[in-house]
């Protein structure tokens, strides 16, 4: 969910549009596109978690597109390089005060909820679920590695018991979080041509080193071993945070052409999901598909930017974070009361209503509180929120 990523919400008050920024104003935009977006990047992880009542009434194209929604957190990932460049550009990351009111921005944005997920992971392993006969050690292991956000750090480690499985993201996220203010100053720094190769260098290093990990791994040690690495990941925030800079170099063009952007965006991120391709192809087509999508929704007008601009929409976004985050605990209490949404597309229609308003619950009673709370704790009132999140 990712994503799941977010930016320091104080930043992103001051409506701007995506051509003022162009231009060099020193306020960042808050863009709604990009905040509502995320709804559908976090649908799409809920409906691949729980197809199975859908396979049978839809075409099978149709069914491999959803099937395959987990592929998602690729976006949330290049949209957290997008994101993050796009909001501190403008900031100053260079102090150590600097950078502890970064840090517990991030903290603030990611901990409560994802605190909650494991909670409710925990309460459903008490209550009966994702039994098996593992050690404590095993156990304790597992557990400590979800709560200090290190299990995509040694998943051969701790890829079982599985539970609170989502939650491998936050802790992708997380390295990208602790790397982001040691190395952005250095990266503003870099001309056009450095980031060329920057950005061949990502590219090569995505599409190679997970498909080679997943050929080393799969026969011996299974999917998770590779698939929750968070080494397999890093040219995604960097893909996202040369996007944003590209933005800048060739704001014309992006805003001249925004339609054909989106729409080939869109179209290389379906050709890879409809189609079962190889690990390489899949990821080199959401890291260009989800990179012309962030520069067509950022300069996106008419009715697709009405859209997006809905409020509603806006307050789905917001609330994706939760969503991605507790729709796994949603659907395992529905099945204790016999909602079965894996089995029966009513109860699977059910389950979605359920999950998406309780996702905006979770966002207005319980993260806009607990953000302002931590924020407010280490003295930094310019970080509360009033009302609005971030688009990451």
């Amino acid at each position: 969910m990712a994503g799941s990523s977010g930016a320091d919400n104080s930043l992103m008050t001051q409506e701007v549009s995506p051509q003022s920024v162009a231009k060099g104003s020193n306020a960042p935009a808050h863009v709604d596109a990009l905040t509502s977006v995320r709804f559908l990047a976090a649908l799409s992880v809920l409906l691949a978690h729980f197809d199975e009542s859908l396979e049978p009434l839809i075409p099978g194209a149709l069914y491999g597109f959803i099937h395959r929604g987990g592929t998602a957190v690729m976006f949330f990932f290049v949209l957290s390089g997008f994101i993050m460049t796009h909001v501190y550009q403008t900031r100053d990351l260079s102090t150590r005060q600097a950078r502890k009111t970064y840090f517990v921005a991030r903290f603030a944005r990611i901990a409560p909820l994802y605190y909650i997920a494991l909670g409710m992971g925990l309460l459903n392993i008490i209550a009966g679920a994702n039994k098996g006969a593992y050690p404590v050690s095993i156990w304790l292991g597992s557990i400590v590695s979800k709560f200090t956000f290190t299990q995509a750090l040694f998943p051969a480690v701790v890829k079982d018991p599985a539970w609170a499985l989502v939650t491998w993201t936050l802790s992708v996220e997380a390295c990208f979080y602790v790397l982001f203010p040691f190395i952005f100053i250095k990266f503003l720094d870099l001309k056009p041509r450095a980031l060329l190769i920057v950005a061949l260098i990502a590219v090569c290093y995505s599409a190679a080193i997970p498909q080679l990990a997943q050929n080393m791994t799969d026969a011996a040690m299974g999917q998770r071993v590779w698939y929750l690495n968070a080494f397999m990941y890093p040219g995604f925030f960097l893909i996202g945070m040369i996007v944003r800079r590209a933005q800048d170099r060739y704001a014309d063009l992006a805003i001249k052409y925004w339609p054909l952007l989106l729409a080939v965006g869109c179209g290389v991120i379906a050709s890879v999901r409809v189609f079962e391709v190889q690990l390489w192809l899949t990821n080199s087509g959401h890291l260009m598909g989800s990179s012309l999508v962030l520069l067509g929704l950022f300069n996106a007008k008419g009715v697709v930017s009405q859209v997006f601009q809905q409020r509603q929409f806006v307050l789905l976004g917001e609330a994706s974070y939760a969503l991605y985050l507790i729709h796994g605990p949603v659907g395992s209490i529905l099945e204790k009361v016999k909602i079965h949404p894996k089995e029966h597309f009513s109860h699977f229609i059910l389950f979605t209503v359920v999950a998406i308003a309780v996702s905006i619950a979770s966002f207005k009673l319980v993260e806009i509180p607990a953000r302002n709370w931590i924020t407010s704790r280490f003295k930094n009132p310019s970080s509360r929120i009033k009302g609005s999140a971030s688009t990451s």
